[in-house]
Formats: structure tokens, sequence, C-alpha cells
């Protein structure tokens, strides 16, 4: 695994969480710089990680070409079991807390659903989204891998350029309705992510270019600044952050002593994900109509993230590693 793309893992998660924190627990009041500057990035988190899951799957599917069945059962083992966990934990806070900010509302129509990731209008009126909202992401990761899957599984030459094709091809096709919930345009990150990979594994390029680096922060500063909010731009930032990060691998190789903590933090960053909009609603619940001080804020905030990071930490060991289902995809067919 690529140490610098585990690092962008955790600062793209980290900064979601912050981003959802200024939603759901200050309803988007807090005023100061550092939330200023979070409102404008946080967001991209995602974008982040679509364009990562593009690149780490062009770079994974070579083992698995003409083993389409065996990559979709791996992908669906990985995602959807702790999905499913969370999203039972978030009901079971509805009964309990009511009173958090979850942006949930429970109906069962929507319940099914939302297990399976087939979009719908959530009940809460804010959009097409699962009950857990986050998982909105999901839908379009399990499309990325089916489409992928198929094109493994009839073991073509080049499963990327086909599997990127049949995405762009999709993209064209349902760019002016909500074919997944939200835009078609997304589909475009995956297409960048193994775009990345094919220029550095037939390139080579796994050389730190400062210089470049230096040009590529300076414009990724440039758009934050003085706005990006076009759907094209955002794509643009996020392909250029990928880009620097596995530039630069060399460099976090070289002090890779130093980096445990943000890779470690990377490895729990699919539970911290899906763990952070329910601890921010047990904590609205418990604290959100108190009277507010910056200190007390500060302490409140800082009890929320260690309390994110811990559920992660016991998610990740307990539940990301803790199934055992590789005797099952040992035994599925070749093709």
């Amino acid at each position: 695994m690529y140490i610098s793309l585990q690092i962008l893992r955790a600062l793209a998660a980290w900064a979601i969480v912050f981003k959802h924190i200024l939603q759901s627990y200050y309803m988007g009041q807090a005023d100061s710089i550092f939330w200023t500057v979070i409102d404008k990035v946080g967001g991209l988190g995602v974008d982040i990680f679509f364009v990562l899951s593009g690149f780490i799957m062009a770079y994974s599917s070579a083992k698995y070409n003409g083993q389409g069945l065996t990559f979709a059962v791996n992908r669906l083992i990985r995602v959807m079991p702790i999905y499913w966990v969370y999203t039972l934990l978030l009901i079971v806070s509805l009964i309990l807390l009511p009173t958090g900010t979850y942006l949930a509302e429970f109906q069962w129509g929507t319940f099914i659903q939302s297990i399976f990731l087939i979009p719908h209008a959530n009940p809460n009126g804010y959009g097409n989204y699962p009950l857990l909202y986050v998982g909105w992401t999901l839908t379009y990761e399990m499309f990325f891998y089916l489409i992928l899957a198929i094109v493994l599984f009839f073991n073509f030459k080049h499963p990327i350029y086909i599997c990127a094709g049949i995405l762009l091809l999709i993209t064209a096709l349902t760019v002016n309705i909500d074919f997944l919930g939200q835009s078609s345009l997304l589909l475009i990150e995956f297409i960048i992510g193994m775009g990345i990979f094919v220029y550095f594994n037939h390139f080579k390029a796994y050389k730190a270019n400062y210089l470049l680096a230096l040009g590529i922060i300076g414009t990724i500063t440039s758009f934050v600044i003085f706005g990006y909010k076009a759907q094209h731009n955002e794509i643009l930032i996020v392909s250029l952050c990928v880009y620097l990060f596995v530039l630069c691998e060399p460099l976090f190789k070289k002090f890779e002593i130093y980096t445990t903590p943000l890779r470690k933090l990377g490895d729990y960053s699919y539970s911290t994900y899906l763990c952070h909009v329910i601890v921010i609603g047990w904590f609205y619940a418990a604290f959100g109509q108190m009277q507010r001080s910056v200190i007390v804020d500060t302490i409140i905030v800082i009890a929320l993230l260690l309390t994110v990071l811990a559920l992660s930490f016991i998610s990740y060991h307990a539940i990301e590693k803790g199934w055992k289902f590789k005797k099952l995809t040992d035994k599925l067919p070749k093709h």
C-alpha cells in the first residue's frame, strides 16, 4: 500500500468529520478562521475518496483479472457488513437519543432501500440519501466495483481502460439525471484515479519533483482561496491532490517512521467515515443545547473527536479485520 495515499485517506476522512461537526453540531454557525477553512475544504474529502478508490482498484486489479466474482465478493465483504452495523447503531441511537442531529428518520421502506444502497429520497427532506446519510457514497463505490468486476470476469487484456470507457459512456448517457442519487459526473473521479495509476505505472514517475509539487500546491491553494464551487473545479483540485501525494511517495517513504500515526488513521478511515455522524448526534443530544463558550466548545469537540477515534479503532480491529471470509473467497470458481 502507498504510504502517501494512506496519509491522504486519513486527511480526507478527518476533513469530512470536521465538516460534519460544523454542519450537524454547530448548525453551520461557528465563526472562526478554522471553521471557515473547514467549510471550504471539508467537503472535498468525499471526492478524494473516489479518486483514491479508482487508483487503488487499478493498482490491485491485475491479480483479479479473470476472477471478477472473487473481486466482487471481496469488495462486498470489505464494504457492506460494517455499513450494516452502523446503520443498525444509528437506528438504536434514534430510539435512545432522538434529539441527536443524525439527519435521519426511520421508516421500514427506506430502511430496506438503505440496507441495499438503493438510491431514494430520504424522509428527512434533504435529498437522495440512505438512512445513514454518508452511505450515499457507497452507492457510487459499489457501482464502480460492479463495473470493474464484470470487466475482470471476462479477462480482458486491458481491464482498466475498458472499465474507464464504460464509466465514461454511462456518465455521458446519464449526466442530466440523478442516476445514482447524485450527479453522474462523480464517476469521472474514479476514472481519473485509474488514469493517475496508469500514468505512474507506465512512466515509472515515482520521483519527487519538488518544483512540480510546489506548482501543484500553489494551484490547489489558489482554487481554495478564490473559490471552486463548480463541480469540474472540485474534480480538478482532488485530482491534483492525489497526483501530488503519489508524486511525493518517495518523500513519505524516506520519513516513514514519522508517519505511523497518520497511516494508522488511514487504516481506520472507513470506520471513521461511517461512525462519526452518529457520534456527532450523540454529542448534540447531550450538549447541543448548552450555553456556549469557546472553552466549553473546545472541550466538547476534543471529546467528540476522541470518541470518534476510539470507536474507529475498535471498529477497525473488531469488525473490519474481524470478518473471517477468506476461505469463502478461496472456494469461489475461477473464470
